[in-house]
C-alpha cells in the first residue's frame, strides 16, 4: 500500500495510491487533536509507505548546475550545495532536472528545504 501525506498550515490529509489514481484515506486539523487522530489513523496502516508532500511557509527552492558525476562523488556535490544555501535544514530534498543546455557535462539539480522543520517532526514521528 501507498500513502501520501499532504500538509498544509491548517490541515494534514492522507491519501491512498491506487493503479494510478489518489483517494481521500483521512483529513485532520494541524493541531494537537488532528496529531492524535493521525497517529491513530497511520497505527492500521503499519507498513505502508508513506510519501510526505508539503506546502508550508518556510519553504525554500534553488536550481543548482552541477558537475555530472555518479555515485559518491555526486552525493558529495550536491550535500555541499544543500549545506550551502540550507544549513539549517533538516528535511531538504535534490531532485534531478535534467542536463545544462549546451553544456553536456552539467546536470540542473532541484533543491528544496523546509526552514523550520521543527512544526512537522511530530508529524513524522
Amino acid at each position: 500500500m501507498r500513502l501520501v501525506a499532504y500538509v498544509t498550515a491548517t490541515e494534514r490529509r492522507l491519501l491512498r495510491w491506487s493503479a494510478g489514481a489518489l483517494s481521500d484515506e483521512a483529513r485532520v486539523a494541524a493541531d494537537e487533536a488532528g496529531l492524535a487522530e493521525w497517529r491513530s489513523v497511520l497505527g492500521h496502516r503499519r507498513g505502508a509507505a508513506l510519501t510526505f508532500v508539503v506546502d508550508l511557509p518556510g519553504e525554500a527552492f534553488r536550481e543548482e548546475h552541477v558537475p555530472k558525476l555518479r555515485g559518491a562523488d555526486r552525493r558529495s556535490i550536491i550535500e555541499r550545495r544543500i549545506a550551502q544555501h540550507f544549513p539549517d535544514s533538516t528535511l531538504v530534498a535534490a531532485h534531478p532536472l535534467g542536463s545544462v543546455a549546451g553544456e553536456r557535462a552539467k546536470e540542473r539539480v532541484f533543491l528544496a528545504a523546509l526552514a523550520d522543520a521543527r512544526r512537522l517532526e511530530p508529524w513524522i514521528d
